[in-house]
């Protein structure tokens, strides 16, 4: 459970570092799988919605020996070599 004061610590102390124009920010655990896990999800998301798209219907592009962690979100995206 995040401590109580979670949305204080947001607004107090992340808000104010993160890149100008940012009106929400979003923590994960730190671990990489999950930090790039939840980016493919949020982009796949705002491309589905800005484009009347459905998210399901959506992939993502690969590249030949990259590595971006062991979910399966981020597997699906490492390319082969």
């Amino acid at each position: 459970m995040p401590p109580q004061d979670y949305a204080d610590i947001l607004r107090e102390i992340v808000m104010p570092v993160a890149p100008t124009g940012t009106n929400q920010v979003h923590l994960t655990d730190g671990k990489n799988f999950s930090t790039n896990e939840q980016a493919l999800s949020v982009a796949l998301q705002k491309y589905a919605t800005e484009h009347k798209r459905d998210y399901s219907n959506l992939t993502v592009l690969g590249f030949e020996k990259n590595f971006h962690g062991l979910s399966f979100g981020t597997l699906s995206c490492v390319g082969s070599e």
